[in-house]
């Protein structure tokens, strides 16, 4: 049995084809949108993130840069006390100095014009004088007793060396001759122990 196609199936058919077809446009059209539109947030994202890094640099530059300045006001700051201070004491030296310049020449010239003054600084150089000479006196005198003692036992050092000397010459005198047979052993032994305990 053969099915006759009716124009009314043919319009049918190719209207399901347009709409087919109409339908694959517009989903095309849809994805090719959406791709263009991703790119477009893909490219806002990026402009995004790079205007907030831009943003973070500006802002880390600012900070760096109002760091060095606080950094560079406080040491000038620093400087400035420190040479103030430097002034102030170099000032308060100087004055010192001419205050103390002041003091000895209005001493000098009281001095000076007066002669009570002037006998009395005479009195005390001859008596710093004087006083001087004291000192070196008995400085030469303490050394002069020292230099006397220590030659005075050095020379009782050596008188008791020379009496030792001659008492182990006599005592080895006496031992060779009794060793020789001219003196009793018995003396010999005495003379003997007596040497040994003089040592």
């Amino acid at each position: 049995m053969q099915h006759r196609v009716t124009t009314r199936q043919v319009e049918r058919t190719m209207a399901d084809r347009r709409r087919i077809e109409t339908q694959n446009t517009e989903l095309l059209r849809y994805a090719s949108s959406n791709q263009v539109q991703a790119m477009a947030n893909k490219g806002d994202m990026a402009v995004l993130a790079k205007r907030r890094g831009n943003a973070a640099f500006q802002r880390n530059a600012e900070a760096m840069l109002e760091e060095r300045s606080f950094v560079a006001e406080r040491d000038l700051k620093r400087n400035l006390r420190t040479k103030e201070q430097n002034d102030s004491l170099a000032r308060a030296l100087e004055e010192e100095r001419r205050m103390s310049e002041r003091r000895e020449r209005e001493i000098q010239r009281i001095c000076e014009s007066s002669e009570e003054l002037r006998e009395l600084e005479s009195m005390l150089k001859v008596a710093y004088v004087n006083k001087e000479r004291s000192v070196q006196q008995a400085e030469r005198e303490t050394l002069s007793q020292i230099e006397k003692s220590r030659e005075k036992a050095i020379e009782t050092q050596m008188e008791y060396d020379r009496q030792r000397a001659e008492v182990d010459m006599a005592t080895k005198e006496i031992a060779r001759r009794a060793e020789a047979g001219f003196l009793p052993k018995g003396v010999a032994r005495q003379v003997s122990r007596a040497g040994l305990g003089s040592r």
